[in-house]
């Protein structure tokens, strides 16, 4: 199943430089797998739950559409929960698509220090 990239909601605040220099070095040569996707109580659409690298890269090569696969992953309430904060923190930072990502990539230092570590703390 294929859906347009404006309409999935991302799920995490920022991206890593080298992740996405990596998926760039690979996209046009490697047919993309469907990135994951999953309906949460606190939004209406589509969150992206993982891939969000490469659905950012995908719109940096102009796809207006992307495969994605419903995530049927069985979690915890905590990491429910976690999602939800997370979709929440997107909000109040006005990303509600994966283009409003391009300003927010971090070198992977930055990245441990401002996404994972945050998200750590909150299963926490």
């Amino acid at each position: 199943m294929k859906l347009p990239l404006k309409e999935l909601q991302p799920s995490q605040l920022y991206l890593s430089q080298d992740k996405v220099q990596k998926v760039i070095s690979w996209y046009d040569s490697s047919p993309m797998t469907p990135i994951f996707v999953r309906k949460f109580a606190n939004c209406e659409g589509w969150v992206i739950t993982d891939g969000h690298t490469r659905a950012f890269v995908a719109s940096l090569k102009g796809a207006t559409t992307i495969p994605v696969q419903l995530d049927e992953e069985d979690y915890s309430d905590a990491v429910i929960k976690l999602y939800e904060q997370c979709i929440d923190w997107c909000r109040e930072e006005s990303i509600s698509q994966v283009s409003d990502l391009a300003t927010r990539q971090l070198l992977q230092k930055d990245y441990q220090v401002f996404w994972i570590d945050r998200c750590q703390k909150q299963l926490s």
